[in-house]
């Protein structure tokens, strides 16, 4: 496979044209605009963010918390307990909520999206610690993990300026297809991977500016790149759009991790926002079509990563272990467990 990576079409210039921006989504699988965001509201979130950073000793003792860099000895990645922890601080900060509605992007989705636009509840964060590649988020498409309509639109935003060398998302180019790629085991945010031997072709990426947003949808192939800096986090969003008669599923509506390890909920969330804050709960009076989530996927991952730890597969054996400390009365633990006291 070519793994040259090739600049992102910019599309700023048919903003104004939804039947142009909906031909290039179908046709290329995304849509990449540059400056579409307030920055503002970014450094804003951004600045609360690394606040709480500061608050849990993320932060490199005698740096500046805004410019980002995190001590590696504090490195964790999603499912385990100190990752967790900080990401339910960070899940009740209504700036982290308020981006989805933001104007700018409602207007882009609105022109993409057939009818009223449904933003997910479940917003979604990632915290990418530097020097830990292992935990990169693997080769996948969206739909395998929040299923629901496939014409679900994912917009992509980092927090900070993110050139290469930070981590940012790329996208593997091809006209709409209904293809679900074969998934298997691998770590990284979801635990499931497409092999590149499935895929033809270049990626495309770029180096990202504040205010950039990437928008593509659920059968889109993507990617994270590592983030290959001494010591500065990658901090990004990922924001779910669809159109409001179109099926969700019901994990959509929770909030993204609470099943995992400390729970929380959505009365938590909001315990200390403005009383009938209009971002709260606003999705209750929709007449929604919520549809179970399909296991079959995640069970595939998580049948491929015992099988690999029983062979021995230190990846695969991490893997194991956070699932049981994650969700020890999940069906799957008491053979993780047997599984794990095998291979010592």
């Amino acid at each position: 496979m070519d793994t040259e990576l090739k600049e992102f079409k910019v599309s700023n210039d048919i903003l104004c044209s939804p039947e142009a921006m909906k031909a290039r989504l179908m046709e290329e699988g995304y849509l990449f605009f540059k400056n579409m965001i307030d920055p503002g509201h970014i450094e804003s979130l951004r600045a609360e963010i690394l606040d709480l950073y500061r608050q849990n000793e993320w932060v490199m003792r005698g740096t500046d918390p805004m410019e980002g860099r995190v001590d590696v000895g504090k490195s964790c990645a999603e499912g385990e307990p100190p990752y967790l922890e900080v990401y339910r601080q960070l899940y009740a900060l209504r700036s982290f909520h308020a981006i989805a509605h933001a104007p700018a992007m409602m207007g882009a989705m609105e022109k993409l999206i057939n009818g009223k636009v449904l933003p997910h509840p479940s917003k979604v964060a990632r915290m990418s610690f530097p020097q830990s590649d292992r935990h990169t988020t693997p080769i996948h498409q969206d739909f395998v993990h929040f299923q629901g309509s496939f014409y679900t639109l994912t917009c992509w935003t980092p927090l900070s300026d993110c050139p290469v060398e930070l981590g940012g998302l790329a996208i593997h180019p091809r006209p709409w297809s209904e293809e679900i790629f074969n998934h298997r085991f691998s770590l990284g945010a979801g635990m499931l991977k497409i092999d590149e031997d499935q895929l033809q072709g270049s990626w495309h990426t770029t180096n990202y500016e504040i205010g950039d947003a990437l928008i593509f949808h659920s059968l889109t192939v993507h990617k994270a790149l590592p983030n290959q800096t001494d010591e500065i986090m990658r901090i990004s969003l990922d924001n779910r759009y669809q159109a409001a008669t179109d099926v969700i599923n019901d994990r959509q509506l929770q909030p993204h991790l609470s099943g995992s390890g400390q729970r929380w909920g959505w009365d938590e969330i909001y315990d200390d926002w403005t009383p009938d804050d209009e971002l709260a709960w606003y999705w209750r009076d929709m007449d929604l079509k919520v549809v179970p989530w399909d296991e079959s996927f995640s069970d595939k991952g998580v049948q491929d990563a015992m099988a690999k730890a029983g062979d021995g597969d230190e990846d695969a054996i991490y893997s194991l272990n956070v699932l049981l400390k994650a969700n020890p009365g999940s069906k799957w633990a008491s053979r993780a467990a047997d599984i794990l006291a095998a291979v010592g």
